[in-house]
């Protein structure tokens, strides 16, 4: 920790010194508390008041702190501060604190507290979204706690490693980590918040992986442990991961029941932009099952909220306001698609030629063309909509998205058909169902 704190410290020790007693008529005792932990750096001024009630001189305030074992004792201390300043998303406070920290305290703090800084460091970068820097901390966090198999601390890092794995699309690979977490946790009757993390996280990978009544069965598990503990760890998160499921199976009711449940709890935590998130894949419900009016209804509403917080953002954090925008184009397109099951179609082209003029990534690029070849087709303009359909196979096939690269074949054989071409469409054909072969990931974002 910064030395002039951690000195000042122990000279006020030496002189049996309270906290309280040190700061009278200088400062006030929680001033001289956060100089201590290196969070604040005294004036001149103050550090010359605070050596006349010591008795030394300012210069003994920058000299290198005389007990060791009371230096390694309170480096131990502000670990375990900003671990929990980071498990109560007190990102900024859990920072000031590592950063603080000395390069040399690494040296003397033992596995169980390096696995915990690491731990912290990785939670850093994951709550700004950056899972890849995030996960070489995490992996040095187990590296350190190897030899602790049965604490949640190792069970904690795990899941977090898992999350990023999640965040990032590898979904075999968190559900390899989660295993060998749940395989900790029931092997040495761990429980608590960090059990139904790891049933979340486990039941995520099983939606992603498209097992969604298994992921199901787990999420409804981390929902009884909350009731058990009465807390509400997570709960818009799991009401949110049941709707897709149940919509992913065609349960309609309970996926509408389970997205209005995380509606409620966003809207009563004040998470906006998770409130928009479930806007979104409700009015993607509506849009699935016919019901244009109320999906075009509710994704509108999830755009003006994604345009608000992108606006917030726009001057002071542009790569903020960015991810946001991303939202609220995936919106768009959900509502462009809407638009179509309504036969608005001059929505559809405003949105869709939109999205075309806008530097978004091709993903959604290749939507707008596909609902805009959609347009041409059902007005029999088919080389028109052949164009457009073209333009979007080569995009999703860059994209990996078997679903839709198949409904893409499907379209383009139609269209070859249309327009005569019959070998062209039986070849489309026959791609589509190569495609189909293996089981398709699903669409909706978990």
């Amino acid at each position: 920790m910064a030395g002039v704190g951690q000195r000042i410290k122990e000279l006020r020790k030496a002189s049996k010194l309270t906290q309280q007693e040190l700061a009278e008529g200088v400062v006030t005792r929680s001033y001289i508390s956060q100089i201590e932990k290196g969070l604040i750096q005294p004036s001149y001024d103050t550090l010359e008041k605070l050596s006349n009630k010591l008795g030394v001189s300012v210069e003994d305030f920058f000299k290198e702190p005389e007990n060791k074992a009371m230096l390694i004792t309170d480096w131990k201390k502000y670990v375990r501060f900003a671990e929990g300043h980071a498990e109560s998303g007190q990102y900024e406070q859990a920072k000031k604190i590592v950063d603080n920290l000395e390069s040399a305290a690494q040296e003397e703090l033992n596995d169980f507290d390096l696995g915990i800084l690491n731990w912290v460091h990785g939670k850093l970068r994951e709550q700004t979204n950056q899972f890849r820097e995030a996960m070489p901390f995490y992996e040095k966090s187990l590296e350190h706690l190897t030899e602790y198999i049965d604490s949640k601390e190792l069970v904690r890092s795990l899941d977090s490693l898992a999350y990023c794995n999640l965040q990032l699309n590898d979904n075999q690979e968190a559900l390899r980590i989660l295993n060998h977490a749940n395989e900790v946790i029931i092997r040495y009757h761990l429980g608590g918040l960090v059990k139904t993390s790891v049933l979340i996280n486990t039941g995520v990978a099983h939606a992603k992986l498209g097992e969604y009544h298994s992921a199901i069965r787990l999420l409804q598990e981390a929902n009884y442990l909350n009731h058990a503990m009465n807390v509400h760890y997570k709960a818009g998160h799991i009401s949110f991961i049941l709707g897709n499921c149940h919509m992913q199976i065609g349960d309609t009711d309970a996926a509408i029941e389970f997205f209005r449940h995380a509606i409620d709890f966003y809207e009563y935590s004040d998470d906006i932009e998770n409130k928009a998130g479930v806007i979104t894949n409700l009015g993607i419900l509506y849009t699935n099952t016919g019901q244009g009016s109320k999906a075009a209804a509710a994704l509108s509403e999830a755009i003006l909220i994604y345009e608000q917080l992108r606006d917030a953002h726009t001057k002071h954090d542009p790569a903020e306001a960015e991810r946001l925008e991303t939202r609220a184009v995936n919106a768009r397109i959900e509502l462009a698609r809407a638009f179509l099951l309504l036969g608005e179609t001059a929505q559809v082209q405003a949105i869709c030629d939109r999205i075309l003029n806008s530097s978004q990534q091709p993903y959604y690029k290749a939507d707008a063309l596909l609902y805009l070849g959609n347009i041409q087709f059902q007005a029999a303009r088919f080389q028109a909509a052949l164009d457009h359909y073209q333009d979007a196979y080569r995009l999703f096939l860059q994209s990996g998205e078997r679903k839709k690269i198949a409904d893409l074949e499907e379209h383009l054989g139609n269209t070859y058909f249309e327009l005569m071409e019959f070998a062209l469409s039986a070849q489309f054909y026959k791609k589509r169902l190569e495609t189909l072969r293996t089981q398709p990931a699903p669409l909706v974002s978990l």
